[in-house]
């Protein structure tokens, strides 16, 4: 199985992921986003893709930088840790 670190610009943060491509012609694909505090490398986006490609499906799992803590080119705190502390949540 191959996989391959992407980056697709956007108007704002770039969206992150890696593809994992079937072998030969894929019978389709399979879009796989993780949910909050999770990335790509944990959890049903690891042991998820390796089943699909073997279905036959490629995949591409992205990490939602844009809706988890963040800090990219900044030290700014961004994404969703802003207004969570703000109302006083530690998490």
């Amino acid at each position: 199985m191959r996989a391959e670190l992407v980056s697709i610009p956007t108007d704002t943060i770039p969206l992150d992921g890696l593809y994992y491509e079937a072998e030969g012609k894929p019978a389709g694909a399979a879009l796989l986003f993780h949910g909050n505090t999770m990335n790509f490398y944990v959890g049903a986006l690891r042991f998820l893709p390796p089943v699909l490609v073997k279905l036959g499906l490629a995949c591409l799992a992205f990490i939602a930088a844009g809706t988890t803590s963040s800090a990219r080119a900044t030290a700014a705190p961004g994404g969703r840790c802003v207004p969570a502390r703000a109302r006083g949540h530690r998490g």
